[in-house]
C-alpha cells in the first residue's frame, strides 16, 4: 500500500487490527488494547531513546491558565510510554490534549499537511502518517543523520515546510505533535453529538527518510540569501537590524540561563513553565501558540543543554 494513501475507514482497522496483535506486533510482545497497539506501532517507526510527553487541556490552548488544569509534562522511555496508554486515555477523557515528540534533532514533524501534499512527501518516505483533525494531516520524518545543531535543525524544518505547504509557525525542532488514537479536544472540532474526532494513524513504517538537499546545503543556501539582503539595506538599517537582534537574543539568554538554574534547583516542570511565564519579557510580548511555543522550546534546550530532566 503506498504511503499516501488513505484509507476510508482506517479509524475501525484500527479496531480490527486489535484482534492480529500476534502477527502485525513488530516486538512481538502482548499488549492489552488498541491504544498501545497504535503507540508501538509508533514508537517502532521513531525508534527514539526517549519521548517528551505534554498533556495541554483544553481550557489552556489559547494561552489563558486554568490553574485547575496544570500542565502536564514528562519524559518517557518507549516503554513507559506504552505502558501509560491508559492513563493518557483518562486525561484526554477529562479534556487534555495529548502531545509527544521524540527527542533529537534528527526526527521533523510536518504540521498542518493538506492532503493533495500527501503524495509529494510520499516521495521522501516519511515513517508516519497521522490525521489530527478532518482532512489535516501531521508527517513525522526521521532522518538517517542528525543535523548539527538546534539552528541546523531549524532550517531544515522550514525548508521542508515550505516544500510541503505546512504550518512555518510550528517548523521548529522542538515542535510537539499528537498522539494518535487520542480525541482531539480543540472546541471547534466538537461533534454535534458531543464527542470529538480521533487523532488517526494511517501508516506508520520503520524507515529513515530519503530526504537530501540537492540544492546544497541549506544552512550555507540561508547564510548567502541573508547576504544577499544585507546588500540592499543601508549601514543605518543594518545596524538597527544588529541591535534588535542581540537585544533579542539578550531577552532568550536571560530566559534560558533562568530556566538552566531552576533545572539545578531540581524544581518541577510546571513550576518551571510558571516561573518562566511571569518572569519573562520576551513570553509576555506574545500570546497564544507563540507563547507556548517560546515557553516550550526555552524549556527543552535547557533541558538538552544540561542533561537534567525537572523533577516529577
Amino acid at each position: 500500500m503506498r504511503f499516501e494513501y488513505i484509507e476510508k475507514i482506517a479509524i475501525f482497522r484500527h479496531f480490527l487490527e486489535k484482534y492480529n496483535f500476534k502477527h502485525n506486533n513488530p516486538k512481538g510482545r502482548k499488549m492489552k488494547n488498541v491504544n498501545e497497539f497504535i503507540i508501538n506501532r509508533v514508537v517502532d517507526a521513531l525508534q527514539a531513546d526517549s519521548y517528551i510527553v505534554r498533556l495541554i487541556h483544553t481550557e489552556n490552548l489559547n494561552g489563558i491558565k486554568n490553574k485547575d488544569y496544570p500542565l502536564i509534562h514528562g519524559i518517557y522511555t518507549a516503554d513507559a510510554l506504552q505502558k501509560s496508554c491508559k492513563y493518557f486515555a483518562y486525561k484526554n477523557a477529562q479534556g487534555y490534549n495529548i502531545y509527544f515528540r521524540p527527542q533529537g534533532y534528527k526526527y521533523i514533524l510536518l504540521d498542518d499537511i493538506a492532503k493533495d501534499q500527501l503524495s509529494p512527501i510520499a516521495e521522501i518516505k516519511p515513517c508516519l502518517l497521522i490525521e489530527t483533525s478532518p482532512n489535516n494531516y501531521q508527517v513525522w520524518l526521521r532522518l538517517p543523520t542528525a543535523p548539527t545543531d538546534r539552528e541546523h535543525a531549524k532550517r531544515i524544518c522550514r525548508h521542508l515546510a515550505e516544500k510541503y505547504k505546512a504550518d512555518k509557525g510550528s517548523a521548529e525542532p522542538d515542535h510537539i505533535g499528537r498522539l494518535p488514537s487520542y480525541t482531539n479536544r480543540k472546541p471547534k472540532y466538537k461533534q454535534t453529538n458531543g464527542n470529538y474526532p480521533f487523532v488517526t494513524l494511517h501508516k506508520s513504517e520503520n524507515r529513515n527518510s530519503t530526504f537530501f538537499l540537492p540544492e546544497g546545503d541549506i544552512v550555507l543556501k540561508e547564510v548567502l540569501k541573508d547576504k544577499v539582503e544585507n546588500k540592499a539595506q543601508t549601514p543605518e538599517m543594518l545596524k538597527e537590524k544588529k541591535e534588535n537582534k542581540e537585544k533579542e537574543q539578550d531577552r532568550s539568554r536571560y530566559d534560558f540561563n533562568n530556566v538552566c538554574k531552576w533545572l539545578r534547583q531540581r524544581k518541577s516542570y510546571t513550576d518551571i513553565y510558571n516561573l518562566l511565564n511571569s518572569s519573562s519579557d520576551k513570553a509576555k510580548s506574545r500570546v497564544g501558540e507563540q507563547k507556548e511555543k517560546y515557553l516550550t522550546s526555552t524549556i527543552n534546550n535547557a533541558i538538552q543543554r544540561t542533561g537534567i530532566q525537572p523533577k516529577t
